[in-house]
């Protein structure tokens, strides 16, 4: 019996010393995203969020960040055929991630990303087609959680970017920029490795709107 609760006792620290590590991995990564401004940096972050990922294929934090960093990062490729693969990474971490976590705003947000993503390769052959799927994900993660404030974030990209024309521009985007803001002062994450991300870039927005006038 004493042979048992020691193997116990054993195995119990070896778990809480793994995920020790995995937390304070994580921590090192979103410290330099916070401050994330050039493409050496997120490619830093990707091969990091990566690295974690793939050698914590069980749990849904590593496959999410994998997931946001190529996202992240594609927006900066210009070889449309380099951004198609590093889409493709982009969504095969965020299914693991959704296998492991159904049903998650967040990663509904980064769903709907990486759609966005795919239609900058082609907007004009993509848009009409993929948009709608996008609008999907984005509702899905409203639907899971009305507080999460990175949904108001997506949505007023989106809008951000789109041309006028198209009923996008800064002043459309305002109202959800500002949204998200709201929600952020009220936002409390589960932990410190948990998806908290996107109050500076709400910040950054707001003031470009700001500005225009």
């Amino acid at each position: 019996m004493k042979n048992v609760v020691f193997a116990f006792i054993l195995l119990s620290s070896a778990l809480i010393a793994q995920s020790d590590k995995l937390v304070k991995a994580i921590e090192k990564n979103l410290a330099i995203m916070d401050t994330a401004q050039t493409i050496e940096t997120a490619l830093l972050l990707k091969n990091g969020f990566e690295r974690i990922a793939d050698a914590e294929k069980g749990e849904w934090i590593p496959q999410y960040y994998a997931s946001m960093a190529n996202a992240t990062l594609s927006m900066r490729e210009k070889d449309n055929i380099l951004k198609e693969e590093i889409i493709d990474k982009a969504e095969k971490y965020i299914n693991r991630a959704d296998s492991l976590e159904p049903d998650n705003s967040d990663i509904y947000v980064i769903k709907s990303m990486i759609v966005y993503a795919r239609i900058t390769v082609s907007p004009m052959e993509r848009f009409m087609a993929l948009s709608p799927l996008a609008t999907k994900y984005i509702d899905k993660a409203a639907e899971l959680d009305p507080s999460n404030p990175r949904v108001d974030l997506q949505k007023g990209m989106v809008v951000m970017f789109t041309p006028e024309m198209m009923g996008g521009g800064l002043e459309k985007a305002k109202p959800m920029i500002v949204s998200a803001l709201e929600k952020f002062d009220t936002f409390e994450p589960k932990s410190s490795i948990h998806p908290h991300w996107g109050k500076s870039v709400a910040e950054g927005l707001l003031k470009r709107a700001n500005e225009k006038k």
